[in-house]
């Protein structure tokens, strides 16, 4: 089970807060077409790109995921809570190019 919380555009950033509860709760491999940093507030996280074991952060460490990098986050402990950030334009940016993708624009 994993607890979310999204917040966009404070400050031209967008937040997104994730509480994995468990040890071993996985955020599922994915891909985003921007850079992002990630901060671990609490607990410990495994870092997967590519598949390949990128570092283990503790809580108020903060890492860089480079655009176009297939990426995954593991708990190492209950009740880690990882926030990532981005600038909101390229989020923004990133959708408008999804949908005109999808409507063939």
């Amino acid at each position: 089970m994993i607890v979310e919380t999204i917040h966009v555009d404070i400050a031209g950033l967008y937040f997104r807060s994730v509480l994995l509860p468990l040890a071993g709760t996985q955020i599922p491999q994915h891909i985003h077409p921007y850079d992002h940093a990630t901060y671990v507030g609490a607990g410990s996280v495994e870092l997967r790109i590519d598949g390949i074991v990128a570092g283990r952060y503790q809580a108020g460490q903060a890492l860089l995921v480079e655009s176009g990098k297939l990426h995954e986050f593991i708990s190492m402990e209950p009740m880690t809570r990882l926030c990532c950030v981005h600038h909101t334009e390229s989020a923004i940016a990133a959708q408008k190019v999804e949908v005109e993708s999808c409507l063939g624009v």
